[in-house]
């Protein structure tokens, strides 16, 4: 059965109008009729059709299909029916317009309409989704989703106009809509029908409520005319019996309904007749459906078959072609992969100890390589005789590679050999004792270098083979520098290791008693040696115990002083000209001969740095070029990453990044070939060159594995070294750290990764040296608060601090770098830890002012006053900018208690005489100058009194008491004529105040002190004249 077109919904909607809503329908009552007849007003219908719970969803999704291009059903309408359900969905409006989307099927034998159970109200629609390409549209009402599929596409947009209209007009909240909107759906309305039909049928207005309205109450008016007149129709009386008119009644319906089921049985029984001749007619039809199919079936089968056979013919005359060629690639490669008796002989037995032989080898290896490297099919190399072949070649090249590693290490330990006899006989030749030795490896890497081009072939060949002969390469050479790295350690730790000097002047620890007779040598020098020049010479004098000051190359008087890169520049510099300096007798390189020296602790670093680095310059240079190592691995991924990303996005970048990589490769290989030509020859210039750091992890690991294997003991000799020396003296970690760290300055960025690493481990245990051994002088000074006996003089931990900032100002070597900075701390601790000491030894002194009387007080003030001025002007002439501030903080000091201290002696020698004068001073604060002299206490009388006592003589013996004083007072006779001074002009001072003081308060007295200023100058230099 087709859909229905648009006329046909137009007779359907007349029908369902005039039996469910106009007219009676025989199966509902006439009184329910009536109800709905008057209440409900059907506004729009349309055709849809929903799926049978017994049909599936791909039958119903194909028949849809058919059904809405417009073809003919391939089956029965019967079993359409068992499939797919047809009903019409109407839109009804109740009284006081409540809108219901209600559902309606057909009997099709009777042609009857009738509601279904489901009706919808329009608050319960939640969502619409339309569907245009497969006709269906759903409506979501609350929770339940239901689907449609509506052929009519004017039936279909026209409902869902209507719904969008009623939802706009009468709802709080419009439902959400998915494939469409009221515009949408408008226009496609509008197609269908003119402007004004569509206004006049489809538009909801004002006016059609009230003539709804009106039209409702005119038929409950006609109803209940109509129902009198009925009444009247059936004799019915108000006092007659009910009950008779009701039996009545009754019989007529039960009539009326026999009739009609009996009308309905005799349509069904034509029905069915029509239905069981369809059944019949579609199962033949099926029957002749399936033997054309089987007919058709058969005779694809025998096209098939003759197109194999075809086929067949084919493949056989392409398999005899391809055996013709197969025959003769075979015959080729067979001839390909033959390797001449010669070659095979060559391989076997030839010497590999001279240039002939190893030519001729390193020529059958390259054709062995050749033969097996062969540009061969996979599928042909699979085959059984070019696999023996194959088979037989890398027999051949497992031998020869065997072989080939086994001599190369023969020769390397038969030249160690020659090395250890020789050295045995340069023992028994009376030269120096302390000849300092080291081995030179030219003549090992004579040896390997030889094997260069048979290296690299076994490189490409066997890689684990290659890596087996670097591992017993560097255990063969392991075993000589373990023997020289060791004895030459043990060499130049015995040329500096002596006895510590338990007298050095810059040493806080080791007791007080041995500190008091350092600081009581110190104080007995003469004055000349604290200056400057004497300070240097005594300097030199405690490094001078390493080595004698005359005809000497490497005393300490003539060290030389490092720059920031001066020892890795040096380290550059002398590195090709020391390792290609061959002694007479062969290879041994040399220190100068120094019997009878010692050695500068930091030079012994240098030295050995010198003698050493180099060499594992040399070392790693000559490794990385002869064995080959490279990474060659990582490239290749990138580049085959790269590619697939090119494969994916072809872009004018990609391209460039393309020709970049392009020419990249370029230059790599110019590279390559340039360093094949450079390494055609063992240059000592290329063995020492210190190149770009290693930007590979892996590689820069290997490498770091491979000089770690060679130099395992270099690292812990360096440190044996750096302990002997600053055994005797831990200040020369000072020194040794400024040397190695102006190595690592130029070894940072560099590929000797393993030299720095060594390097760096050996500055940080110098570190930990010189800061254990500040921690001890830290502690020593802090013994200093503990003293019972009162100190006098300079302190001793003051007196040494100036040679302790030359030690190590000596050690640094005016350098600027990290160690300045511990240098930096160093003194900043030190100073504070000074300064502490004498605050704890003079605090109680200063604040307890009732338990101690004013000599005490006295005699702090003297302490402060001497130490002070020697540690500002000690310390003050080495100009060091990290003391500047503690300087300073030490002048204040000196100028803060020698202010107290020229009170209490002036006041202790002159004391009535400056108390008057204080007394009248403080009067005049309150009172004119004039009123003076009428107190009591200061009256002319006592003036007189006061001057008589102090006459010329009298100033003069006082101040030739106050001078003897000082020499009592003052250890440092350096400090005298400075405090002497100062006590001239403080005294000075107070005089001309005294003067003041008699012209204003006794103006007119005539009373004058017995001495001017200027005899009072004369006294002083009187004083000094007969001292």
């Amino acid at each position: 059965m087709n859909p229905s077109s648009s006329e046909e919904l137009e007779k359907i909607k007349n029908e369902i109008t005039e039996q469910l809503f106009l007219g009676n329908v025989s199966t509902q009552s006439p009184a329910k009729n009536d109800t709905e007849k008057n209440q409900d007003k059907l506004f729009c219908v349309t055709e849809v059709f929903e799926e049978s719970k017994l049909n599936g969803a791909a039958n119903n999704y194909m028949y849809m299909k058919n059904l809405a291009k417009g073809g003919v059903l391939q089956k029965s309408s019967i079993e359409y029916k068992k499939k797919y359900k047809r009903r019409f969905l109407c839109i009804i409006v109740k009284k006081k317009w409540k809108i219901r989307i209600k559902k309606i099927k057909k009997n099709e034998t009777t042609g009857m309409y009738s509601f279904c159970k489901k009706t919808w109200n329009l608050e319960d629609i939640k969502a619409i989704e339309l569907n245009d390409k497969d006709k269906t549209f759903s409506i979501t009402f609350n929770s339940k989703t239901l689907t449609w599929n509506c052929p009519n596409d004017r039936g279909r947009a026209e409902f869902l106009y209507m719904i969008a209209k009623f939802c706009k007009k009468y709802m709080k909240k419009i439902p959400k809509y998915y494939g469409f909107n009221e515009l949408f759906l408008q226009n496609v309305v509008n197609s269908f029908k003119d402007e004004k039909n569509t206004e006049a049928s489809k538009e909801i207005t004002e006016n059609d409520i009230e003539n709804y309205e009106a039209e409702q109450k005119l038929k409950e008016e006609i109803v209940q005319v109509n129902l009198e007149e009925l009444l009247k129709d059936i004799n019915w009386k108000a006092s007659s019996d009910a009950t008779a008119l009701v039996e009545r009644l009754y019989n007529e319906l039960t009539e009326i309904e026999a009739n009609n089921v009996h009308s309905i049985f005799e349509c069904e029984e034509q029905a069915n007749l029509v239905v069981t001749q369809l059944d019949s007619a579609i199962s033949e039809l099926d029957l002749i459906d399936d033997l054309l199919t089987d007919y058709a079936k058969k005779l694809d089968d025998m096209g098939q078959d003759v197109k194999q056979i075809e086929n067949k013919n084919k493949n056989l005359q392409t398999q005899t072609e391809n055996q013709k060629l197969l025959y003769k690639q075979l015959s080729g490669l067979l001839n390909k992969l033959c390797l001449s008796s010669d070659i095979v002989s060559t391989l076997y037995s030839e010497n590999l100890t001279t240039e002939e032989g190893i030519e001729k080898c390193e020529k059958a290896a390259n054709e062995l390589k050749e033969k097996i490297e062969i540009d061969i099919n996979d599928d042909l190399r699979k085959l059984t005789a070019v696999t023996e072949k194959i088979n037989l070649f890398h027999g051949y090249e497992n031998h020869f590679s065997t072989r080939l590693s086994q001599c190369i290490i023969d020769e390397c330990r038969k030249e160690c050999d020659n090395y250890m006899k020789t050295k045995e006989k340069n023992k028994l030749v009376k030269k120096p004792r302390n000849q300092l030795q080291m081995f030179n490896r030219n003549s090992v890497q004579d040896v390997v270098f030889k094997y260069k081009n048979l290296i690299k072939w076994l490189r490409t060949i066997d890689p684990i083979k290659h890596n087996e002969l670097l591992m017993n390469y560097v255990s063969v050479i392991n075993e000589i520098y373990k023997k020289e790295i060791k004895e030459y350690s043990e060499n130049i730790r015995f040329l500096f290791l002596e006895k510590k000097n338990e007298d050095v002047d810059y040493v806080f620890e080791k007791g007080i008693e041995r500190i008091n007779k350092i600081a009581q040598k110190i104080q007995n020098a003469s004055t000349s040696q604290i200056s400057m020049s004497i300070l240097k010479d005594k300097k030199h004098r405690h490094f001078m115990k390493f080595g004698s000051n005359n005809n000497s190359n490497n005393s300490s008087s003539d060290v030389y002083k490092l720059n920031n890169t001066s020892i890795g520049r040096k380290i550059k510099e002398e590195s090709s000209s020391s390792i290609n300096k061959l002694m007479t007798l062969d290879n041994l390189v040399s220190l100068p001969d120094i019997s009878g020296e010692k050695i500068y602790p930091p030079d012994a670093i240098t030295n050995t740095l010198n003698q050493i680095v180099p060499l594992m310059i040399q070392e790693q240079n000559f490794i990385i070029n002869i064995f080959q190592i490279k990474s060659n691995d990582s490239k290749k991924n990138s580049l085959q990453i790269n590619t697939e990303i090119n494969k994916e996005e072809k872009t004018e970048n990609d391209e460039k990044e393309k020709e970049n990589k392009d020419e990249n490769e370029e230059n790599e290989k110019k590279e390559l070939e340039n360093k094949e030509e450079e390494w055609k020859t063992l240059d000592p210039a290329l063995l020492s060159k210190v190149n770009e750091p290693i930007k590979d992890l892996k590689i820069k690991k290997k490498i770091f594995d491979i000089m770690n294997g060679i130099f395992e003991e270099f690292k812990r000799e360096l440190i044996n070294i750096a302990d002997a020396g600053t055994q005797s003296d831990p200040t020369f970690s000072i020194g040794m750290m400024v040397r190695t760290e102006g190595l690592l300055r130029d070894y940072k960025n560099t590929d000797q990764h393993y030299v720095y690493t060594v390097v760096e481990s050996v500055f940080k245990h110098l570190v930990v040296v010189f800061d254990s051994y500040m921690e001890r002088q830290f502690k020593a000074i802090d013994e200093f608060k503990s003293l019972r006996k009162k100190p006098q003089g300079v302190l001793p931990v003051i007196s040494i601090f100036p040679n302790f900032v030359d030690c190590l100002e000596f050690n640094l070597e005016n350098n600027d770098s990290e160690t300045s900075g511990i240098v930096t701390i160093t003194y900043e601790r030190t100073s504070k830890k000074i300064f502490e000491c004498i605050d704890a030894l003079t605090k109680d002194v200063l604040n307890e002012s009732e338990k101690y009387d004013e000599k005490d007080r006295l005699n702090v003030h003297i302490l402060i006053i001497e130490n002070m001025h020697f540690f500002s002007t000690e310390l003050a002439d080495r100009q060091v900018k990290t003391l500047r501030s503690y300087i300073t903080e030490a002048k204040n000091r000196y100028n803060y208690h020698l202010k107290s201290y020229k009170k209490i002696v002036i006041y202790k020698t002159f004391g009535k005489f400056m108390e008057f004068f204080d007394g009248i001073e403080e009067l005049l604060s309150t009172n004119a100058p004039e009123e003076v002299g009428y107190h009591f206490k200061f009256s002319k009388a006592s003036l007189k009194s006061i001057l008589r006592n102090y006459t010329r003589k009298d100033v003069k013996k006082g101040l030739e008491n106050l001078y003897k004083q000082l020499f009592k007072h003052f250890s440092d006779e350096n400090l005298i004529p400075e405090i002497w001074q100062s006590l001239q002009n403080e005294f000075t001072g107070h005089i001309k105040r005294i003067e003041d003081i008699i012209n204003k308060c006794y103006a007119n007295t005539n009373i004058k002190l017995d001495f001017t200023i200027e005899e009072l100058q004369n006294m002083y230099s009187d004083i000094e004249k007969a001292k």
